[in-house]
């Protein structure tokens, strides 16, 4: 039921800042609404108020604006019907519901940046690689610790959250790694690998994650040895460290042999012997080598200084957010990227209760995402979305002349038989996500793949 509430108010939000904003241009440009609605009928809310009928349908799929002659051939002379409108002002009214989305999007991450937001250590920082995973897609390729990727697919990477994204969007693809190694530029083919439910990229590497304790098992070897919360592991074995991954190879190696952890506590370095134990593995599996203690996750709150950098934040957000949502769309048109990284109704629905779940700053971050694609997919020239309706009346402008309207019927027709081919497929994606279709049909879903 939670998952269920938190859809309908995600999506219900999105879908009113969506309608308004066609409802607010369209109102000032002068043309009559006749209808308002939050998703679609069977109706369980109607009230007129002046010119306008607001309704809540019971399927909180979507919503739409009904404005006086939007039909083409149909209507009068009445200047309030938006057929007897300009172009230009056509275009303004399409425009301004993306652009609520727009808006919304950055409204909220100024205020999540400005009263603070959680982000992962490390992403602004040169991607100069400190851990390759054992076995992975750039170890197996030959991509070593030490390494400066400076390219990922011919497209630059100034640091780590540039160099995550182009891995994350290219599963099961050869990808070229262009790198410095010592001041020698050299190129590795990494076959990146598609892992989890939406097919994320993963290629074995990423920015480090500091090896700082949080906590302390009870009666393990680490409480034994002395180490404390809060101390800051930089050496095992006089080897340099610099991530939780590097530290937990080091143990995984060391067997039950003992070995030295150099331990920063207090501003100054202490070596500390340790003997790891062969404890029982939480995830299943052998039992394996550890020393007992737990990292502190490598999230830090940033906060921006004053509004307008907090709204210079947002902005930029957004725009890079824009741009991946865009990328990536065309990287599924050419067959180069996977659908499974979209999600559909089901997939939203999940996402919003987990959000919820986790707290309001997670609802609110999803919801600028989900905003910010609302307003990208909207722009798409598919004659049903607002993009397809631009679209014509920009073909129009050129040619100076108004489409047939067996042309535009045609168009019309067109466009909702891909949406519905569209929603099909992403149901089917969502569905085979979490696992009910292979056990519908009497199937099993397969295993994921192994990092």
């Amino acid at each position: 039921m939670l998952t269920i509430l938190a859809f309908v108010l995600v999506v219900g939000t999105l879908v009113v800042v969506h309608e308004f904003g066609h409802f607010l241009a369209a109102r000032f440009i002068g043309v009559r609404v006749e209808t308002f609605s939050i998703g679609f009928p069977p109706n369980i809310y109607r009230r007129r108020v002046g010119d306008t009928e607001w309704t809540i349908g019971l399927l909180p799929l979507g919503g739409y604006v009904k404005m006086a002659g939007d039909a083409p051939g149909q209507g009068g002379s009445d200047p309030a019907e938006l057929q007897n409108r300009t172009r230009g002002e056509r275009l303004a009214i399409l425009f301004a519901g993306p652009a609520m989305n727009f808006v919304l999007a950055v409204a909220i991450l100024s205020g999540l940046f400005y009263f603070g937001m959680e982000r992962r250590v490390g992403l602004s920082d040169p991607p100069v690689v400190s851990y390759v995973a054992e076995g992975s897609p750039a170890s197996v390729a030959g991509v070593r610790a030490g390494d400066r990727i400076v390219a990922i697919a011919g497209e630059p990477v100034p640091d780590w959250r540039t160099a995550m994204e182009q891995i994350i969007v290219r599963p099961d693809q050869e990808v070229v790694f262009a790198v410095e190694r010592a001041g020698t530029p050299t190129q590795f083919p990494v076959t990146v690998a598609s892992v989890g439910p939406d097919a994320m990229g993963y290629a074995g590497i990423g920015p480090p994650a500091p090896p700082i304790i949080n906590a302390v098992k009870p009666g393990s070897p680490a409480e034994a040895a002395g180490i404390r919360p809060d101390d800051l592991i930089v050496r095992v074995d006089d080897i340099r460290v610099g991530s939780t991954n590097e530290v937990a190879a080091f143990v995984r190696s060391a067997g039950t042999r003992e070995i030295s952890l150099g331990i920063e506590r207090a501003g100054r370095e202490i070596v500390v012997p340790v003997t790891p134990q062969l404890a029982e593995n939480p995830e299943g599996g052998e039992a394996s080598p550890q020393v007992g203690v737990y990292f502190r996750l490598p999230f830090r709150t940033v906060r921006a200084e004053s509004i307008p950098d907090a709204l210079r934040e947002a902005v930029a957000e957004t725009a890079r957010w824009g741009s991946l949502t865009v990328g990536q769309l065309g990287r599924v048109v050419r067959g180069q990227g996977s659908p499974r990284q979209f999600s559909g109704p089901i997939g939203i629905a999940q996402a919003s209760g987990d959000a919820i779940r986790r707290g309001p700053t997670e609802v609110l971050l999803l919801m600028a995402i989900l905003s910010l694609s609302l307003g990208v997919l909207n722009l798409l020239p598919i004659p049903v979305l607002d993009g397809g309706q631009i679209a014509v009346l920009l073909v129009e402008s050129a040619a100076r002349r108004d489409l047939s309207l067996g042309v535009r019927k045609g168009l019309m027709v067109a466009g909702a038989a891909f949406m519905l081919l569209v929603f099909v497929l992403v149901i089917y994606l969502d569905l085979s996500k979490t696992g009910l279709l292979g056990s519908t049909f009497g199937a099993s879903p397969p295993p994921p793949p192994t990092p």
